[in-house]
């Protein structure tokens, strides 16, 4: 089942002149999963609800055409599979004449509220999404596993801010993409806006702790890996290119 909600950016949304920059349009995706959920009585509810919470674990998104200041655009989603306590979905971002601007990858893990660990997604919670694995999407989806690089050119000591953090309690999804900006020379962040970016979540940042961005460069792809400063723990990795 295919899931579509209109869309149109604000000025926020801008990276450089008139051209939409890729965390404005990785929300505009995340923000339509959100809504196909809640369409199936399956989204966040603060009351708890199922007690359960979708998690984002990978992004691959591939921009064809940039969006543009004021455009008006369609996000359409649609479930790709599930097994276990994952979820594959699909993105594609329709302009008015119905091409194809941009498309995105992602998979989820179900969560439950309570103990914080991986939750088996019910046999009637797969079947309301009616899962299309057959349907293609304008881009390779392939999610392949990412590592950190064996050494940096630069190293940037950061701390969130309070603006980063969601409802619940962690470094929201979209945020992570400016932090890695955070971590790129000044010539490569000038490079915005970047076409193809995956972001490989390994472990949620939670308030109060001070980051490393290392960032390293190699065949064109601009990689940031975000760590822990005292736990040396792995939090994500991005690619941009």
């Amino acid at each position: 089942m295919v899931f579509s909600e209109k869309v149109k950016f604000p000025f926020r949304g801008l990276e450089t002149d008139r051209l939409v920059g890729g965390r404005a349009i990785l929300e505009s995706l995340e923000n339509a999963a959100g809504s196909h959920a809640d369409s199936l009585g399956d989204g966040y509810s603060p009351e708890g609800g199922s007690g359960t919470v979708w998690l984002l674990l990978d992004w691959k998104l591939s921009v064809i055409r940039r969006p543009r200041y004021g455009e008006e655009l369609l996000v359409t989603t649609w479930s790709h599979g599930m097994e276990r306590c994952y979820g594959s979905r699909y993105f594609e971002l329709l302009d008015g004449d119905g091409r194809i601007t941009a498309a995105a990858a992602s998979k989820w893990v179900l969560i439950d509220r309570a103990s914080w660990s991986p939750a088996r997604i019910g046999e009637e919670q797969a079947a309301s999404y009616q899962s299309e694995p057959e349907r293609p999407v304008c881009i390779d989806p392939t999610l392949t596993r990412l590592r950190p690089p064996e050494s940096y050119g630069l190293v940037t000591r950061c701390v969130p801010k309070r603006g980063d953090f969601d409802c619940l309690g962690h470094v929201h999804n979209t945020c992570y993409l400016d932090l890695a900006y955070e971590g790129l020379p000044e010539s490569v962040y000038s490079l915005r806006p970047f076409d193809n970016i995956r972001i490989s979540y390994k472990k949620e940042i939670r308030p109060g702790q001070s980051l490393l961005l290392g960032y390293s460069c190699r065949d064109g792809r601009h990689t940031v890996a975000i760590t822990g400063e005292e736990t040396g723990v792995l939090h994500a990795i991005i690619e941009m290119e």
